[in-house]
Protein backbone atom coordinates (compact mmCIF):
# COMPACT_ATOMS: atom_id res chain seq x y z
CA UNK A 1 0.00 0.00 0.00
CA UNK A 2 1.69 3.14 -0.97
CA UNK A 3 1.10 6.48 1.23
CA UNK A 4 -2.04 7.93 -0.72
CA UNK A 5 -3.36 4.56 -0.93
CA UNK A 6 -3.32 4.65 3.46
CA UNK A 7 -4.51 8.49 3.22
CA UNK A 8 -7.44 7.46 1.46
CA UNK A 9 -7.81 4.44 3.77
CA UNK A 10 -7.17 5.94 6.59
CA UNK A 11 -8.40 9.73 7.16
CA UNK A 12 -10.53 10.02 4.02
CA UNK A 13 -12.13 7.41 5.75
CA UNK A 14 -12.89 8.51 9.16
CA UNK A 15 -13.98 5.55 11.92
CA UNK A 16 -17.67 6.12 13.56
CA UNK A 17 -16.58 6.75 17.66
CA UNK A 18 -19.04 3.62 18.26
CA UNK A 19 -16.60 1.39 16.75
CA UNK A 20 -13.78 2.51 18.71
CA UNK A 21 -15.86 2.15 21.89
CA UNK A 22 -15.39 -1.54 22.16
CA UNK A 23 -12.20 -1.42 22.55
CA UNK A 24 -11.10 2.33 24.37
CA UNK A 25 -12.37 2.99 28.01
CA UNK A 26 -15.82 5.44 28.29
CA UNK A 27 -13.44 8.20 29.23
CA UNK A 28 -11.11 8.17 26.20
CA UNK A 29 -14.33 8.12 24.54
CA UNK A 30 -15.52 10.80 25.89
CA UNK A 31 -12.31 12.99 24.91
CA UNK A 32 -12.54 11.94 21.35
CA UNK A 33 -16.12 13.25 21.44
CA UNK A 34 -14.91 16.37 22.13
CA UNK A 35 -12.42 16.70 19.59
CA UNK A 36 -14.86 15.16 16.53
CA UNK A 37 -18.47 16.73 17.31
CA UNK A 38 -19.54 15.18 13.89
CA UNK A 39 -18.75 11.37 15.44
CA UNK A 40 -15.97 10.07 13.32
CA UNK A 41 -12.47 9.82 13.61
CA UNK A 42 -9.65 10.65 11.73
CA UNK A 43 -7.06 7.91 12.54
CA UNK A 44 -4.04 6.94 11.93
CA UNK A 45 -1.44 4.31 13.00
CA UNK A 46 1.96 2.96 12.40
CA UNK A 47 3.23 -0.73 13.20
CA UNK A 48 6.37 -1.22 15.45
CA UNK A 49 8.43 -2.06 12.32
CA UNK A 50 11.39 -4.22 12.10
CA UNK A 51 13.30 -4.07 15.49
CA UNK A 52 10.72 -1.86 16.62
CA UNK A 53 12.21 0.84 14.88
CA UNK A 54 9.16 2.98 14.21
CA UNK A 55 8.05 2.99 18.56
CA UNK A 56 10.55 5.32 19.42
CA UNK A 57 9.46 7.94 16.59
CA UNK A 58 5.72 7.19 17.95
CA UNK A 59 6.82 7.80 21.46
CA UNK A 60 7.95 11.45 19.89
CA UNK A 61 4.06 12.61 18.81
CA UNK A 62 2.22 15.33 21.00
CA UNK A 63 -0.53 16.59 21.34
CA UNK A 64 -0.51 19.65 19.03
CA UNK A 65 2.01 18.04 16.44
CA UNK A 66 1.17 18.36 12.91
CA UNK A 67 1.50 15.80 10.68
CA UNK A 68 2.10 16.54 7.20
CA UNK A 69 1.34 13.82 4.50
CA UNK A 70 3.22 13.95 1.45
CA UNK A 71 4.05 11.43 -1.94
CA UNK A 72 6.42 12.32 -4.93
CA UNK A 73 7.93 15.20 -3.48
CA UNK A 74 4.73 17.21 -2.60
CA UNK A 75 2.62 17.62 0.30
CA UNK A 76 -0.78 17.31 0.10
CA UNK A 77 -2.58 17.10 3.47
CA UNK A 78 -1.96 17.98 7.23
CA UNK A 79 -3.58 17.85 10.58
CA UNK A 80 -2.93 18.02 14.08
CA UNK A 81 -2.77 15.55 16.61
CA UNK A 82 -5.74 15.42 19.47
CA UNK A 83 -4.20 11.81 20.92
CA UNK A 84 -2.56 8.78 20.54
CA UNK A 85 -2.67 5.61 22.26
CA UNK A 86 -1.41 2.01 21.82
CA UNK A 87 -3.64 -0.71 21.33
CA UNK A 88 -3.22 -4.15 19.23
CA UNK A 89 -6.42 -4.89 19.38
CA UNK A 90 -7.94 -1.98 17.59
CA UNK A 91 -5.88 -1.55 15.20
CA UNK A 92 -6.04 -5.68 14.09
CA UNK A 93 -10.14 -4.50 13.90
CA UNK A 94 -9.60 -1.65 12.16
CA UNK A 95 -6.40 -2.35 9.16
CA UNK A 96 -5.90 -6.07 9.88
CA UNK A 97 -1.99 -7.07 9.23
CA UNK A 98 0.77 -6.38 6.88
CA UNK A 99 2.89 -8.57 5.01
CA UNK A 100 5.14 -8.92 8.16
CA UNK A 101 2.54 -10.10 10.51
CA UNK A 102 2.14 -6.78 11.74
CA UNK A 103 -0.68 -3.72 12.72
CA UNK A 104 -0.29 -0.41 12.86
CA UNK A 105 -1.07 -0.37 16.75
CA UNK A 106 0.83 3.10 17.44
CA UNK A 107 -2.55 4.89 17.11
CA UNK A 108 -2.69 8.46 16.91
CA UNK A 109 -6.12 10.66 16.12
CA UNK A 110 -5.59 13.83 13.99
CA UNK A 111 -8.28 16.66 13.80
Amino acid sequence: MNVREYYEDTIKRPVPIQALSEYLPAETIDQLKSFYPDISVLTRGVTPGKNNINVPKWRKIQTGDVTLFSANGHIFASGVVVMKLQHKGLATQQWGYDKSVQTWEYIYFLD
